[in-house]
């Protein structure tokens, strides 16, 4: 650890909020399973871009979809993982997401 002054938050994330499966439902997202092992269903009533961040912030994946897909998660270690998930009606949801092998 350094006391040197942080230049730039381009890499980290400050999230608030992660909604339940309840509130993502109402928002028209539904995403399964959950824990997932090599691939996560994401069904979206519009278009939205997903992004998946470690637990330290750090971007991992960027994926854009409509409609329903699958995105691989085998490649992703065992833990847990926030997905950003960015609608076209400027609405920002946050969802905890396992990862298991």
């Amino acid at each position: 650890f350094t006391n040197s002054p942080l230049t730039s938050l381009a890499d980290t994330s400050v999230v608030d909020v992660c909604v339940s499966v309840d509130e993502l439902e109402a928002a028209g997202i539904s995403v399964f399973p959950n824990p997932a092992v090599d691939l996560v269903q994401i069904q979206t009533a519009e278009q939205a871009q997903i992004e998946i961040l470690d637990a330290t912030g750090r971007l991992i994946e960027i994926y854009t979809i409509v409609g329903q897909e699958s995105i691989n998660v085998s490649n992703l270690a065992t833990g847990n993982y926030l997905l950003r998930i960015s609608l076209d009606n400027a609405n920002t949801i946050h969802y905890n997401l396992s990862v298991t092998k």
